[in-house]
């Protein structure tokens, strides 16, 4: 399988991602449509089979129109966020939920909300190895989604649970090119480590193993970090980050 990140000049800097299967299924995570995502879908065979949304806000669907005028692509998503997204095919996905690409590579659906209600996560597994995870805003390198439209409580067991979930070697493939404000957010908390600032500028993929040691929101278990924060509860270390972000 093959796989391309797409970086939007938006202003954003939203992520999109075309996969192609083995089988020359091709399939687009979060389409914001622009001259570099349009080069890669006719690099994979210039067709689209299935858009997949990881949350409705409209930063991650602005290209559903015009793959599905297009291609006549189904578009998979939560039910929550369905009804705001567009699509002339929409199938709703929930937590657990597989989709096959071409036998030896699928795709298993996580519901992460928090971000917002409606925010999944997709765990690339190739041979049931955990490849890669597209995670939208709900996990950003060095950092995790806001909570304007969600739920920061809710965010904080959804974060818990990638966690739970995740491998080391998993690639971390979020909705967005963040890694660098965020490095020097957790720098202004965690001043004494110095891997932010080595990892400034860095364009490269990221692995979850390295994302748990420079990502203080998946660290507040550790004692050091909630000493940080004046807590000792790893909940309420994680909002009280969330705040601080949000003020940063």
């Amino acid at each position: 399988m093959i796989v391309k990140r797409i970086l939007a000049q938006n202003g954003l800097n939203n992520f999109s991602y075309v996969i192609k299967g083995r089988n020359g299924l091709v399939i687009c995570i979060d389409p914001v449509m622009e001259v570099e995502l349009t080069e890669a879908i006719d690099e994979f065979g210039g067709k689209v089979d299935i858009i997949i949304n990881t949350h409705s806000h409209a930063d991650h669907t602005t290209g559903n129109h015009e793959l599905v005028k297009k291609f006549n692509c189904p578009v998979y998503a939560h039910a929550k966020g369905l009804p705001s997204i567009f699509g002339n095919e929409k199938i709703a996905v929930k937590d657990g939920d597989e989709i096959d690409i071409d036998g030896e590579n699928k795709l298993l659906i996580l519901h992460t909300p928090g971000h917002t209600d409606d925010s999944i996560s997709i765990l690339h597994c190739e041979f049931d190895k955990e490849v890669a995870l597209f995670c939208g805003d709900t996990l950003f390198n060095a950092g995790v989604g806001n909570c304007n439209s969600g739920d920061p409580s809710v965010l904080f067991s959804s974060i818990q649970k990638l966690k739970d979930t995740l491998s080391e070697d998993v690639v971390i493939c979020p909705g967005h090119d963040y890694m660098d404000t965020n490095l020097k957010f957790c720098n202004s908390i965690d001043k004494e480590n110095d891997l932010y600032e080595k990892l400034v500028g860095e364009a490269e993929l990221v692995d979850f193993g390295l994302e748990t040691k420079m990502n203080l929101f998946l660290r507040t278990d550790e004692p050091e970090v909630q000493a940080m924060l004046q807590t000792s509860d790893s909940e309420m270390a994680f909002l009280k980050l969330r705040e601080l972000r949000n003020n940063w």
